[in-house]
């Protein structure tokens, strides 16, 4: 895994979940030796459904090209290693390179045993793949790229000038289902991924003397997720003009934007014209900032956890402000919301959410934790919701604001666990969110009923509301040691059932009770003079919980 920490590595299988999904035995319709560069689909007489299988070994590129360039097929084509492990180490100017072809699934998961069965090693001159010359509906899977000149995976056909014309604008291509997972991109000169064109807007081309304003394509159907992306020179995932059907979660980075390069300093970037949610990522220690949201509006950024964003860049100079989530306008749809909800943000270098799109008709910034940010106001005060001007509302409720991690009661911010302790003011005092079912780790929100604060929902005993510290507001069981009767009494914060049983140490139920949901308070006596000397145990059982301990009797 490179440079990386161990620590933080422990954190990647822990939270990731990396599957160990392997193709099954296949049958290959066609198979690629390793002295073989080019696939071209019309040469071979590719059909839907086929399986091409590249042969273990070493090339300096592969070039796949026109399979299904009409987009006709119903069934994707498969392109998968066997045998061994594929390798690319070249200086040219990509490794491997998909062009004008559709229905296409790479996938580096052909051996068992080998997690990335496709390794690009190093590209001198370019990108690790790329998607372009009108490709699409492409998924890459089980793929390591790195020590590459520019991105990873470049997916994109930008317009451009042939015999006079411009070709490839807006109104002529879309860019359908990009999908890609499960893959480790390290080491790159620019982003570690580059999805839709960041120029949404339009730029300036010249053709046949003329110079003229052009829009690129957009991207419909973008899904990121379950990739490694560390040490990248720009953005870790960078998309944009994706304008419907777009994901980006389950992905853990660290260490983007090592070039410092103006920009191009986020660990995931949503640029303009895309509208995608963003959810259950983790980012550690870039030096951009932790998410750049520069979308059209209409979405969600959630349950991602985000540590240290940008406090290696210009340390010394509190002036180059790097935040945990940033928001700002490239285009926003008209009517557009943008709700950030229970994302956990660590110690970022300046703010904690930094608002500056004032274009948005809506705003909410429910249940996110914000620890330690790095600025301050005039009076000294740490800085956790920036707004950036009056026309700008925000709807803030229920966020933990400290200025201190160690106040939020994670469970170890020393081995960066960021769940929560159950004594956490965090634990059930978020907002009821109906549309957020679940947690970064992918496990059920809420728990017993209530919402956590942050990317974590705490399912550990106790700290449901339903669990006894959070149903009792007094529990007495007395005298203790007692003799001839015991004593019981009990304040509920709220009405629910509860049973009795009284056991003594040989397990043998001397006493058992029902009580109605009825009331708030319980006190009653039970008669113990005919009961042996020796310890009893009580249990008061709850809807979803109980409450438990040792009482004693006298001779």
């Amino acid at each position: 895994m490179g440079k990386s920490k161990a620590r933080k590595i422990t954190i990647i299988l822990g939270i990731l979940l990396l599957p160990t999904f392997l193709w099954a035995q296949v049958n290959c319709d066609f198979s690629i030796p390793s002295d073989q560069d080019i696939i071209d689909g019309q040469e071979l007489g590719v059909q839907p459904g086929d399986v091409i299988c590249l042969e273990a070994g070493a090339k300096p590129y592969l070039i796949i090209r026109n399979i299904d360039p009409n987009d006709t097929f119903e069934e994707p084509v498969l392109i998968i290693n066997s045998g061994g492990q594929l390798i690319i180490d070249t200086d040219h100017h990509f490794g491997i390179t998909i062009q004008n072809s559709n229905n296409i699934h790479l996938s580096g998961k052909g051996v068992e045993g080998i997690t990335y069965g496709i390794n690009i090693r190093r590209v001198e001159n370019g990108s690790g793949i790329g998607v372009s010359n009108f490709s699409s509906s492409v998924e890459i899977e089980g793929v390591e790229i790195s020590d590459t000149f520019f991105a990873g995976i470049i997916a994109k056909t930008d317009p451009y000038c042939l015999d006079g014309e411009i070709i490839g604008t807006r109104d002529e291509f879309t860019q359908f289902d990009i999908v890609i997972h499960d893959n480790y991109i390290h080491d790159t000169g620019g982003e570690g991924m580059y999805i839709g064109s960041s120029k949404f807007t339009g730029f300036t081309l010249e053709c046949n003397g003329q110079t003229q304003t052009v829009l690129p394509h957009v991207n419909v159907g973008v899904q990121v997720y379950d990739n490694i992306v560390e040490r990248t020179g720009w953005d870790a995932i960078q998309i944009s003009s994706v304008i419907s059907d777009c994901n980006i979660h389950d992905n853990f980075i660290l260490h983007d934007s090592e070039e410092g390069y103006p920009g191009q300093m986020s660990g995931i970037l949503i640029g303009g014209g895309s509208v995608c949610d963003c959810y259950n990522n983790q980012i550690f220690d870039g030096k951009g900032d932790g998410i750049e949201a520069l979308g059209s509006g209409n979405q969600k950024i959630y349950n991602n956890l985000i540590v240290r964003a940008g406090q290696s860049f210009m340390p010394s100079d509190p002036t180059q402000f790097k935040h945990g989530i940033y928001n700002d306008h490239i285009h926003t749809n008209s009517n557009a919301y943008l709700y950030f909800y229970n994302n956990t943000i660590v110690s970022p270098k300046s703010f904690g959410i930094t608002f500056r799109n004032d274009h948005l008709s809506q705003i909410r910034a429910y249940n996110n934790i914000i620890a330690d940010p790095g600025y301050s106001d005039d009076e000294g005060n740490p800085i956790y919701l920036n707004i950036s001007n009056d026309n700008i509302e925000v709807d803030s409720r229920n966020n933990l604001m400290v200025p201190n991690v160690y106040d939020v009661n994670f469970d170890s911010p020393a081995n960066e666990d960021y769940d929560l302790r159950i004594n956490s003011p965090a634990v059930n005092g978020g907002v009821t969110l109906t549309d957020i079912n679940f947690d970064i780790l992918n496990r059920t929100r809420p728990y017993a009923g209530k919402w956590d604060i942050g990317a974590f929902e705490t399912h550990k005993p106790g700290a449901g509301i339903d669990d006894p510290e959070n149903i009792l507001n007094d529990l007495k069981v007395y005298p203790n040691p007692f003799n001839a009767r015991l004593k019981i009494h009990m304040e509920l914060k709220r009405r629910t059932p509860v049973s009795l049983e009284i056991k003594n140490i040989l397990g043998t139920v001397m006493k058992k009770l029902h009580l109605s949901g009825e009331g708030f308070r319980h006190s009653f006596e039970i008669d113990t003079e005919n009961w042996p000397a020796g310890v009893y145990i009580y249990d008061l059982h709850f809807s979803n919980g109980r409450a438990s301990g040792k009482v004693m009797k006298n001779k």
